[in-house]
C-alpha cells in the first residue's frame, strides 16, 4: 500500500475545507424568502410578489426581489398579507398565545426576540409580547414594551 505524502493530506484537507466554507457563505448569504401579497392602487386584483422583505414599517414595505436589484417600496396601505419564516419560538409563541396560555407565549416570544436578527420581524415580536402583558394585566410591561415598538417604528 502506498504511503500518502503529509503535504499531499494537507492540501487536499485544505482544499475541502475552503469547499466547505464556500458552500457555507453561500449559503448565508442566500436571502430569506418572503411572499408578499400587495393590492397595488387602481388593480383589480392583488399580486404575489416572491422577495425578500428588508424592512416594514406602519408607513411602507421595502422588499427586493432578487440579491443583486434594487430594493422597491409600497405604501403599507397597499399590503395585504406578508409571509415569511419564523423562528421556532416565535411559532411556538403564536401557538401558546392561539391557546390562551399567555405565560408560555411571552415566554417564547422573549426567546423569539433573542434569536430574531430581521428588525421588522423583531417589531412583530415585540407587539405579541404587547398583547401578552396586556392581557395578563401587567400594563406597566405592556407600556413598556409599547413604547420600544412606537420607538423602533412611531408609524407603527
Amino acid at each position: 500500500m502506498d504511503r500518502l505524502h503529509p503535504q499531499a493530506v494537507a492540501g487536499a484537507v485544505w482544499a475541502v475545507a475552503l469547499v466547505l466554507a464556500g458552500a457555507n457563505c453561500a449559503a448565508a448569504q442566500q436571502p430569506v424568502r418572503d411572499r408578499v401579497t400587495l393590492q397595488l392602487e387602481g388593480a383589480s386584483s392583488r399580486t404575489i410578489i416572491a422577495c425578500t422583505v428588508l424592512d416594514y414599517t406602519g408607513e411602507e414595505i421595502t422588499i427586493r426581489t432578487r440579491p443583486n436589484q434594487a430594493a422597491r417600496t409600497y405604501p403599507a396601505s397597499q399590503v395585504v398579507e406578508v409571509q415569511t419564516p419564523q423562528t421556532e419560538p416565535h411559532m411556538r409563541g403564536l401557538d401558546e398565545f392561539a391557546g390562551g396560555r399567555l405565560e408560555s407565549a411571552a415566554a417564547a416570544f422573549e426567546q423569539a426576540l433573542g434569536e430574531e436578527t430581521r428588525g421588522w420581524v423583531r417589531r412583530d415580536v415585540l407587539a405579541m409580547l404587547v398583547h401578552c402583558a396586556y392581557r395578563r394585566g401587567d400594563y406597566v410591561g405592556a407600556t413598556t414594551r409599547f413604547l420600544a415598538l412606537t420607538e423602533s417604528d412611531p408609524a407603527t
